[in-house]
Formats: C-alpha cells, sequence, structure tokens
C-alpha cells in the first residue's frame, strides 16, 4: 500500500518539494463497498522510523452491522520491519510529488459513478510543512479491463 500512495502521482518538477525522506508519516484509509455488510472499513497506519528499522503500528475500526447483533470492531497490531523507512517507500520520496500531480489525482475521482474503492491519505511532513497527498482506489480501477 505504502507503495501505492508514492506511486500514483507522477514525480514532476513544477511545485515540486525538495526534502528528505521523511521519517515518519501516517496513513488513513476509508474502504467502502456497495455491496454486503459491513460497507465501510476505516484504518490508520502510523510508520516511524527507529534505529534498528521502521515501526509500524495499524488500528482498524469496523463499524457495528446492527448494533444489536454486530458491534463495531477495533482491531489493532504492530510490528517491526527491519529494513529504513526509504525502503519501506520503495526508494521513493512522498515530499518529491508535485502539487500539480496531487491536483490531478483529486480530480479524477469526479469522472463517472463511484461504488466501491479507497479513499487514502497520506499525511506527511515535508520541509517542515505538513503535507497531504491523496489517492483513490476506484471500482473502476479494481474491476475494469486496462
Amino acid at each position: 500500500m505504502f507503495v501505492l500512495l508514492c506511486g500514483c502521482a507522477a514525480f514532476a518538477k513544477d511545485g515540486q518539494t525538495n526534502s528528505s525522506v521523511p521519517d515518519r508519516f501516517l496513513i488513513a484509509r476509508h474502504t467502502f463497498i456497495d455491496v454486503g455488510l459491513p460497507h465501510d472499513f476505516y484504518e490508520i497506519i502510523s510508520v516511524r522510523g527507529t534505529s534498528t528499522g521502521t515501526t509500524v503500528e495499524r488500528i482498524t475500526l469496523i463499524p457495528p452491522r446492527d448494533a444489536c447483533m454486530q458491534p463495531p470492531r477495533v482491531e489493532t497490531v504492530g510490528f517491526v520491519i527491519p529494513e529504513p523507512v526509504s525502503v519501506v517507500l520503495g526508494g521513493r520520496n512522498p515530499c518529491a510529488i508535485s502539487d500539480k500531480a496531487l491536483r490531478k489525482e483529486l480530480k479524477r475521482r469526479k469522472q463517472g459513478l463511484v461504488f466501491s474503492g479507497a479513499e487514502i491519505s497520506m499525511h506527511v511532513q515535508c520541509a517542515g510543512k505538513k503535507r497531504i497527498i491523496r489517492a483513490d482506489v476506484l471500482d473502476r480501477d479494481m474491476f475494469d479491463p486496462v
């Protein structure tokens, strides 16, 4: 998923932020499905570089299907990856994604109907400024032939 976020936007020169690869970031993901229950899933993934690698913590929230029969669920998991954050990011720097490429990704969602997919945002500090990188994986990305 990390590579998906970084790879979905082109690295253009205009509006680009030059910065070193961040040592931490947060990913928020809302997955929605138009059939079956539950319809929505929410995840928060925290990634932090350490002296021995990368610590990843994930919290998943599944809202109640029916409050009486299936209460909401919260699942947490944490683990350590021996590689640094730069390797976890697939050698890409999210701070190098141009503003133009980010705007293009936001416009893509407005083309046609969307019934299922995932709204993903990466929250990262780039050159001391908070930056939100959005990506949408839409049902047409998952099911339409290329």
